[in-house]
């Protein structure tokens, strides 16, 4: 990917997808700034389902291994495979012959374990509303 619209679009799957209550009403660079693009390893994906935009995440590779970050899938189109099709396109056409690494939540441990991944310990997200004590 390599235009900033395009990029945007995922940056708006993600925030409406996640959801990220915080991030929302969405606006554009809110959440992802668009000087990601020029990053290099930094590659954005997107999946459609009849031609609506569905799902996408984010894939950075440092030479090493392939991270992958922020799988997303849109509400109204969760329950059509449209998680496990953008994250194979993206570990296909990223680097296949280096390892993968993911953060994610129990929700999509299921596709991730069916893509070939294994659990290596728990994780706990922390969140602060405000910035006083």
């Amino acid at each position: 990917m390599s235009d900033g619209d395009t990029f945007a679009l995922v940056e708006r799957i993600i925030v409406d997808g996640f959801p990220l209550p915080a991030r929302q009403p969405w606006t554009r660079g809110d959440a992802l700034p668009e000087e990601l693009l020029r990053q290099p390893g930094c590659r954005a994906w997107t999946a459609r389902v009849d031609g609506v935009p569905a799902g996408a995440c984010l894939t950075y590779d440092d030479g090493v291994v392939t991270g992958v970050y922020w799988v997303a899938t849109l509400p109204d189109q969760r329950g059509r495979g449209v998680a496990r099709a953008v994250l194979r396109t993206a570990l296909a056409h990223a680097h296949p012959d280096r390892p993968a690494t993911l953060v994610a939540t129990s929700v999509g441990e299921p596709v991730y374990r069916k893509l070939g991944f294994t659990g290596q310990g728990p994780t706990c997200w922390w969140s602060r509303t405000s910035l006083g004590g």
